[in-house]
């Protein structure tokens, strides 16, 4: 008696497809210096990340993927903290996409102890993601800094 055994491997067609994608953040405006990373399948159980891009001034960065799938996975990343995470629908091959984030200016108060506004104070926010942040503002007459485009995130505010 003779036996034979056979193993067909599973091959799988990979597409090449461009994706262009413009990040903004609530207000429609342009999230220049946003890292951006794609994510497409290559095999049945092989995923594959593309090394991060930068947004340019415009907040759009270009892409060449493949994936045996006509979708990618997109995260866009601002100031350590996930911005934004989509799955985009490969369509042709060239992809334009706009990823709108949830980023929103904030506004610090800085007062005295008579709660009377600080003109003029320098005010640092601190935060802690992967590694830590700081930005630094200064208010104006009113006591007002503004930070714009910010993350939703804890904050530590300093004020002197």
């Amino acid at each position: 008696m003779l036996i034979f055994f056979s193993y067909v491997p599973l091959v799988f067609s990979l597409d090449t497809y461009t994706l262009i994608i413009t990040v903004v953040d609530g207000k429609d405006n342009p999230l220049s210096g946003a890292w951006v990373k794609v994510t497409t399948k290559y095999g049945e159980n092989d995923t594959r990340s593309l090394f991060p891009k930068q947004t340019n001034a415009s907040g759009v960065v270009e892409f060449t993927v493949q994936s045996i799938e006509p979708v990618a996975n997109v995260t866009v990343g601002w100031q350590g903290v996930e911005a934004a995470r989509e799955t985009v629908d490969l369509s042709g091959s060239v992809t334009s996409v706009t990823i709108i984030c949830g980023l929103n200016d904030l506004t610090v108060l800085a007062t005295d102890g008579n709660d009377l506004p600080l003109r003029g104070a320098n005010i640092e926010l601190h935060w802690i993601t992967d590694m830590p942040y700081t930005i630094k503002g200064l208010t104006d007459d009113q006591g007002l800094a503004v930070f714009p485009q910010m993350p939703c995130s804890n904050y530590l505010v300093l004020t002197y």
